[in-house]
C-alpha cells in the first residue's frame, strides 16, 4: 500500500515529466534557442527563368558573395527554403540572380524577415 506522501510524490514526479516531454510544451523560447543571425525565408521564383545562383546580403554589405541555393536550379514558380547566415537579424536585402540562360539580375532593397516569403522579379 502507498502512503498519502509517497502518492503526492509519486503524482509530482508525473506532471513534472509529462510538462517537460510533451510535444508543443516549451520550457525554453524558440527565439532564445535560434542560431544569432541565422535568418530562413520561403524563397519563391516568381521570373520566367531558373534561377541557378542566387546571392543574398544585407543592404549594407560590401559586396553580393553569400550563395543560398546551392548546387539546384530554382524552377519558375518554384519555391524553396534557404537560410542566410549573415551575422545579423537584417530584413533588408540584396539580390543577385544568375538564371540558367547565363542573364543576370540585381534587385537592391529588398524586404524579407525571418520566417517569411519573397517572391524574387526581375
Amino acid at each position: 500500500m502507498i502512503s498519502q506522501f509517497g502518492k503526492n510524490k509519486f503524482l509530482s514526479m508525473l506532471l513534472l515529466a509529462t510538462a517537460v516531454f510533451s510535444p508543443g510544451i516549451s520550457l525554453i523560447s524558440s527565439k532564445a534557442t535560434a542560431q544569432p543571425g541565422l535568418v530562413t525565408i520561403k524563397l519563391v521564383n516568381g521570373t520566367d527563368k531558373g534561377i541557378k545562383l542566387l546571392f543574398v546580403v544585407p543592404t549594407d554589405a560590401p559586396n553580393l558573395e553569400n550563395e543560398v541555393l546551392g548546387a539546384d536550379v530554382l524552377n519558375p514558380s518554384e519555391s524553396r527554403t534557404v537560410k542566410i547566415n549573415n551575422g545579423s537579424e537584417e530584413c533588408n536585402y540584396n539580390f543577385r540572380a544568375i538564371f540558367d540562360d547565363g542573364t543576370e539580375s540585381v534587385t537592391n532593397q529588398g524586404r524579407v524577415c525571418d520566417g517569411e516569403e519573397y517572391i524574387y522579379k526581375e
